[in-house]
């Protein structure tokens, strides 16, 4: 199964990581939320006619998510292995959740980096030996 071709990637990236920013682990969403979330005009864009049409193009997304490590697929509530090697060998429902970290941006917030390097700072100073 191909990466999805523009202007498909575009659309469908901005809906999945959407939904990613407002699912915070351990919850889970089913891709086919994030194809049902396409309004008309952007099902027209994509080509399609039906959010079901997409899903094959929402499945290689999350795929490729997954193998950067941006997300974990599950199905029956297990994460799928490294031994599941392609989208293509994933058969019946799966799950999508982000991984700690990911899609909120926590771990990149200035303010939040600043309280790391604050505290950091903090525990050097404190081991530090004064003359």
């Amino acid at each position: 199964m191909a990466t999805p071709p523009s202007p498909i990637r575009p659309i469908i990236t901005t809906h999945l990581h959407h939904l990613l920013s407002t699912r915070h682990p351990p919850k889970t969403f089913c891709p086919s939320e994030v194809a049902r979330r396409l309004s008309s005009t952007e099902l027209v864009e994509c080509g399609v006619s039906t959010w079901r049409d997409l899903m094959d193009d929402v499945r290689r997304l999350v795929w490729d998510m997954r193998e950067r490590g941006e997300v974990e697929v599950l199905q029956r509530g297990l994460v799928l292995g490294p031994e599941v090697e392609s989208v293509d060998d994933v058969r019946g429902p799966m799950r999508v959740r982000r991984t700690e970290g990911e899609a909120d941006g926590s771990d990149k917030k200035p303010g939040h980096r600043l309280a790391l390097l604050t505290s950091l700072n903090l525990c050097m100073r404190i081991g530090e030996r004064r003359p």
